[in-house]
C-alpha cells in the first residue's frame, strides 16, 4: 500500500509559501563562523575553509523582497546580535 501525502491544513491545500529571512547586507559564511568564534571567544584559527561539493551553489543570494510584499516583515535584528542572543539562550539550556 502506497503511504498518501496528507494536503496542508495550513495553506488551502496548496503547497507552502517559502519565504527568506534575513537582515541585508548579505553575509559570507566565512564571516559567520568568525563572528561565533568571537562571540564565543574561540580563535579564529579553528576555522577551516573546504571546497563547496560539486552539488552545491558556492553562491547564494538571497531576497528578501517576498516576504516585505506579501507579509510586511523587515528583520530589526543584526546578525552580530541575533547570533549572540541565540547563544545566550543555548547557554541557559545547555546541560553540561
Amino acid at each position: 500500500m502506497m503511504a498518501q501525502k496528507a494536503p496542508s491544513i495550513l495553506n488551502g491545500g496548496r503547497p507552502p509559501n517559502i519565504y527568506n529571512l534575513g537582515f541585508e547586507p548579505l553575509y559570507t559564511s566565512r564571516y559567520l563562523a568568525e563572528t561565533i568564534a568571537d562571540i564565543l571567544g574561540a580563535d579564529r584559527a579553528l576555522i577551516r575553509d573546504v571546497p563547496c561539493p560539486s552539488d552545491t551553489i558556492p553562491v547564494k543570494i538571497a531576497s528578501f523582497e517576498k516576504i516585505r510584499r506579501e507579509l510586511g516583515f523587515e528583520a530589526r535584528i543584526a546578525l552580530k546580535d541575533g547570533v549572540r542572543s541565540y547563544i545566550d539562550w543555548m547557554r541557559t539550556r545547555m546541560v553540561v
